[in-house]
């Protein structure tokens, strides 16, 4: 990246302007749902700003434009805002200033990422006058300012964009094999057969002990491993849609052989947990959203190669679990406030050791494979450091590989067994009390270097993700349907395989892999069906669809009699439906309405014609919070319509049959006096009726008494009839 540092004119750094804003939500700054006004925290986002921009530039500054606010969460009373700004680009006289909103539950200390905006301010010299800002500078050397880089260039980026658009349409028009060039190298090895969908993702570096996970606490997953050396952390941050910013670097003090991402639940931060092998070293650290804090250093017994990350007491910290052929023992390493204790148990050296529920009461137990006595060893969990042994078997071969999964179509976990020495494959099915009821012998055809266990073909049954050094490709790996068989399906080839990990979001399943080709991802739906076809109800009633300005696919709204709940679905990116939000009834309605739609908050009626009740929502889409009423008229319910009062309040109106009359009732939910209006209509005998809700008309056909004819009566006689009633 160049420098942008033009001479003469002086520059700062990104972290100089940083700002960091409290604010605590009370009653005063909130609506009448008890969530933060909008207003209120676009006035405090324009103070942090303009700080941030003041302490940049050690000048007055000014609101130019502010270019977008993303809302994500709503803020409840009672919670604190925690608004970060700083200047992430300068112009001449004007800086872009970008600032991010998190709310923070004080009971809980849950804190999640609630707006994202981006502002210009101008600053002004004594006279009032524009003038030039310090120039910012990105730092390239420090953990810190790797995210400070991201933020320069994107800024830069976006502000590219949004002035040549069509230029870089053109370009993607023209030169897509010199944008794509990579992919289009890639595609001549990929035969995915169906199985998924490739999305590449990067070049740039070559990640081993490959991980993902939401390290940023922002709900998106991320992607992230150690380089070659060992001394070097990259995480790609997630975007959403599968979607990832440029590596970011963290430089590490030494050299390490492995790295896990796994919330050990000491401060409810994600942890980082970095180990040396050979050093019998461990080091533990928290994200604090894109910055990392070392919290403790272990020093273990060498050289353990297996590392475990489990439950073993239901406290609510994890404890670590060592192994390996040159480690003596299990080591345990268990934390609480903040300190840790090591202890070793057993004696036995285990080539490979994994955490398995070997019965039904929920403990976690271990499965080993003693490399010495080729005997499989069952280790049942009665405390943290209490284990009762058992040998299961004796084998013939030595197994370089043991994995836990679900290979038949129960719920009880089973064991693969992999020997590349035999080339062979033993299934063991779980009995859920101890042991398991017998095993199958598979053969396969070729080695492999390392497997995943991953239900690819999704059929409920686990399959293996392989790669052979062999004929150098990926393959998926699946037992035929009586188990005694392993069908073999190429997925793509792959020259040099670094590093393959499972890779999950709230839509989408399948691997994340490192290459000599680059990190790419293969993916699937994790909620499409095998058609266009999809089995949402078997006792649906009513179906409606809406669509919010910023989607591309409308949501399906109908009530489901089964189990008797409003089912609100959306479509991910795939096309294929994705359930939301599933909210209870009162009963078994036959009909929805939608009212209103405002931004992401649906108003809507649940209710079934004749009945005297019916169930009022407002539901907000993006939080998945909603608000429940059960109303009553008195009467028979006909039609039900949304009207707004001159104060903005909502106003529910029910057409009731009660006795002879047709009567409209006026309702005010969530308050205590809830009945505004019980009006009568009409008294006549209609035949069929219809009322117009937004300008409050009965509009119906009338049987003449002489002729026998029917009349549609006219708004104004409607408006008569009405007067004179």
């Amino acid at each position: 990246m160049k420098e942008i540092i033009e001479e003469g004119r002086p520059f700062k750094y990104v972290s100089e302007s940083e700002t960091i804003m409290t604010e605590l939500v009370l009653p005063n700054d909130t609506n009448q749902l008890g969530n933060l006004l909008g207003g209120r925290l676009m006035h405090w986002i324009d103070i942090c700003a303009a700080t941030a921009a003041a302490r940049h530039s050690n000048k007055v500054c000014v609101t130019a434009s502010v270019d977008k606010i993303d809302f994500h969460h709503p803020i409840r009373i009672g919670e604190l805002v925690i608004l970060k700004a700083s200047v992430n680009r300068v112009f001449n006289t004007s800086m872009e200033v970008g600032v991010k909103v998190f709310a923070e539950n004080i009971l809980t200390g849950e804190i999640k990422h609630t707006n994202s905006a981006y502002l210009t301010f101008v600053s002004l010299d004594e006279n009032g006058k524009p003038c030039l800002a310090p120039l910012v500078k990105p730092v390239l050397m420090i953990k810190r300012d790797d995210m400070n880089r991201l933020l320069f260039e994107e800024v830069i980026e976006s502000n590219r964009l949004r002035k040549n658009n069509f230029l870089t349409f053109l370009c993607l028009m023209i030169i897509p094999s010199i944008l794509f060039s990579q992919v289009e190298r890639n595609s001549e090895k990929i035969f995915l057969n169906g199985f998924g969908r490739y999305i590449f993702v990067d070049n740039q570096v070559s990640l081993y002990n490959l991980f993902s996970y939401d390290v940023d606490s922002d709900g998106i997953v991320d992607i992230g491993g150690l380089d070659e050396t060992g001394k070097n952390l990259y995480i790609y941050f997630g975007k959403g849609f599968n979607q990832f910013t440029l590596p970011v670097r963290y430089s590490l003090a030494s050299k390490f052989s492995g790295v896990i991402v796994k919330k050990l639940n000491i401060d409810r931060r994600p942890n980082l947990i970095l180990y040396s092998k050979i050093d019998g070293l461990i080091k533990i650290y928290a994200f604090n959203r894109r910055q990392i804090s070392q919290l403790m250093v272990i020093k273990v017994d060498c050289c353990f190669s297996d590392i475990n990350i489990v439950n073993l007491d239901r406290n609510s910290e994890l404890e670590i679990v060592l192994s390996g052929p040159n480690y003596k023992g299990i080591g345990i390493i268990a934390f609480q406030n903040y300190a840790y204790t090591y202890k070793k148990i057993e004696n036995e050296t285990f080539i490979k050791l994994i955490p398995f529920y070997l019965n039904s009461d929920e403990k976690i137990d271990f499965v080993g494979f003693n490399s010495q006595t080729k005997e499989l060893i069952l280790l049942r969990n009665n405390s943290t450091y209490n284990f009762s042994k058992n040998v299961y078997k004796k084998f013939d071969e030595a197994f370089d590989e043991i994995l836990s999964g679900n290979f038949d179509d129960d719920v009880i976990n089973d064991l693969a067994l992999i020997s590349n020495e035999t080339k062979a494959i033993y299934i063991l099915f779980g009995n859920g009390y101890g042991s398991f009821t017998h095993f199958n012998k598979l053969r396969m055809f070729t080695k492999y270097s390392s497997s995943l266990i991953f239900d690819f073909n999704r059929d409920l049954i686990d399959d293996f993700i392989t790669y052979s050094r062999f004929d150098k490709k990926l393959y998926l790996k699946s037992l035929s349907n009586d188990y005694n068989r392993i069908l073999n399906h190429p997925l793509m080839e792959i020259e040099r395989l670094f590093s393959y990990t499972n890779y999950r979001t709230t839509t989408t399943k399948g691997i994340a892999v490192s290459s000599s080709q680059g990190l790419f991802l293969i993916v699937y739906s994790s909620l499409s069906f095998p058609s266009e076809k999809y089995a949402l109800s078997s006792k649906p009633s009513d179906l409606i669809t809406i669509r919010l300005e910023d989607e591309l696919y409308p949501r399906i709204l109908f009530v489901d009699n089964d189990i008797q709940r409003l089912i609100i679905l959306s479509r991910n990116e795939f096309n294929s439906p994705q359930e939301i939000l599933s909210i209870p009834l009162s009963y078994p309605y036959e009909r929805i309405k939608l009212l209103s739609v405002s931004g992401n908050e649906l108003s809507l009626v649940c209710y079934k014609s004749l009945l005297y009740h019916f169930d009022y929502f407002k539901i907000n889409l993006k939080s998945g919070n909603y608000y429940r009423e059960i109303l009553t008229v008195d009467g028979s319910i006909s039609d039900i319509g949304l009207e707004k009062t001159p104060s903005k309040q909502l106003q529910i109106n029910v057409i009731v049959e009660a006795k002879n009359d047709l009567r409209m009732i006026s309702l005010k939910p969530f308050l205590p006096n809830k009945v505004v209006l019980n009006e009568k209509l009409t008294s006549i005998n209609e035949i069929n009726y219809t009322f117009d809700f937004s300008n409050r008309e009965l509009i119906f056909f009338e049987k003449s008494s002489t002729s026998g004819e029917m009349k549609l009566l006219s708004k104004s006689s409607i408006r008569a009839i009405m007067h004179r009633n």
